[in-house]
């Protein structure tokens, strides 16, 4: 009798527990020559942004990922610098993936990097020189009054806003 309560209540109960299952995919990463690349492999709930899941390849293009969730399907992505990002959409059960990937370079856009003309760092003022120069200068002098608020005088003194400039150097 006490096997019966015992067996009728565990067949209650156990359908109430929520039992989370884990999904475990499997597979290999090649170019099309069949030569292992290195990338990065992640899985989604299918159309979230949110990553489940991240793993890399081995050297030898292998890789095995653990999802552990309730969705119908899953997005499994790989993407590297030299493959860019391919994506397949999967049932959430155990399965191996192979990608097969034509290489191809990410190509960055095009960053120009340009130097302020003038800079303060501490209490020093710095000039880009050579955004003040053209083909008439002769003399150092000639550079130095073209830099706003700076003045030589007559007398070769050089002064920044009316003060006199006591550490010159050039770079």
């Amino acid at each position: 009798m006490i096997k019966q309560i015992l067996f009728l209540s565990l067949f209650i109960l156990l359908p109430s527990l929520s039992i989370s299952a884990q999904t475990v995919i499997t597979g290999n990463v090649v170019n099309t020559a069949g030569e292992p690349l290195i990338a990065n492999i992640t899985v989604q709930v299918k159309g979230s942004a949110s990553i489940s899941g991240f793993a890399t390849t081995d050297a030898r293009g292998n890789y095995s990922l653990n999802y552990t969730g309730s969705a119908d399907s899953i997005t499994i992505t790989v993407s590297g610098m030299l493959i860019g990002k391919h994506s397949r959409v999967i049932a959430n059960r155990n399965e191996k993936v192979d990608f097969t990937i034509e290489e191809k370079a990410l190509e960055l856009k095009e960053v120009t990097v340009a130097a302020p003309k003038i800079s303060l760092r501490g209490d020093t003022l710095n000039y880009l020189v050579s955004e003040f120069t053209d083909q008439n200068d002769r003399v150092i002098g000639d550079i130095l009054k073209k830099l706003p608020g700076i003045e030589v005088m007559p007398s070769g003194r050089i002064q920044y806003q009316g003060r006199d400039i006591n550490n010159l150097s050039f770079v």
